[in-house]
């Protein structure tokens, strides 16, 4: 019975960790983030001897992170066709090897120096992975069907982390370009509220049509702005028709 509470009492703890990364998971808006989450958080969700994350790198598997009872491989790369984590990506599936040492899948060279004995890797992103999360462990044996589940579902948690911080990546970059090109040709930005009436306008279009960016620009003072033969283009009359 005491041996019962006690698998019940490290239930909740994982339960309760892997609580924890699924809401930092949300919050994180970079790839760094997402893998600072992941190494802070799995280990102690899963219940293993130690964790790795494990970045896509062209033909590369590059461990980025991890955390662990010792040393694995943090800050080296293996190429995809040779390391466990290159396969479970190649093939888009969790791998469990109960005995690393009579698995022809695990290059025996990079293990034999660690603790690993026994592990799970799955992939994170589907259809194409760009990551995998591994958990290892000290002994053989088939990893407990509880630990397996919980680091699929960080897994997935993982995944959607990823395609997030990616958007952002892709935002932040096209707002920067934006940003460079605008000053770059000495351009402003301006937008007008059909609904309001309100005209928004930088400070660099302000000052391309021969206003102070300090003072207030309306949508009169850029119509007045404008030479009345240009205004037969009929941008502006198109404005005051949609009014």
């Amino acid at each position: 019975m005491t041996q019962n509470r006690a698998s019940r009492l490290e239930s909740n703890a994982s339960q309760s960790f892997l609580v924890e990364a699924s809401e930092r998971l949300a919050s994180a808006r970079s790839m760094p983030a997402v893998v600072e989450v992941l190494r802070n958080t799995a280990r102690a969700a899963i219940g293993a001897d130690g964790i790795a994350v494990v970045l896509k790198d062209g033909d590369e598997c590059s461990y980025v992170a991890e955390d662990a009872i010792a040393p694995l491989w943090s800050g080296r790369r293996f190429p995809a066709d040779q390391c466990i984590s290159g396969w479970s990506m190649q093939h888009v599936e969790t791998v469990i090897v109960s005995d690393v040492r009579a698995d022809p899948r695990i290059p025996q060279t990079a293990y034999e120096p660690t603790f690993v004995r026994s592990l799970a890797m799955v992939p994170i992103g589907r259809p194409n992975p760009v990551a995998a999360l591994g958990a290892y462990w000290s002994t053989t044996g088939t990893p407990p069907e509880g630990s397996i589940a919980r680091l699929e579902s960080l897994g997935r948690l993982a995944a959607i982390a990823v395609e997030n911080a990616r958007l952002l990546d892709l935002n932040r970059e096209d707002a920067r370009l934006k940003a460079t090109m605008l000053a770059a040709g000495r351009m402003g930005l301006w937008s007008f509220d059909v609904a309001s009436g309100t005209l928004d306008a930088s400070a660099a279009c302000r000052k391309n049509f021969g206003r102070d960016p300090a003072l207030p620009f309306t949508y009169d003072d850029l119509q007045s702005a404008i030479h009345p033969d240009d205004r037969e283009w009929g941008w502006v009359q198109r404005v005051e028709a949609t009014l």
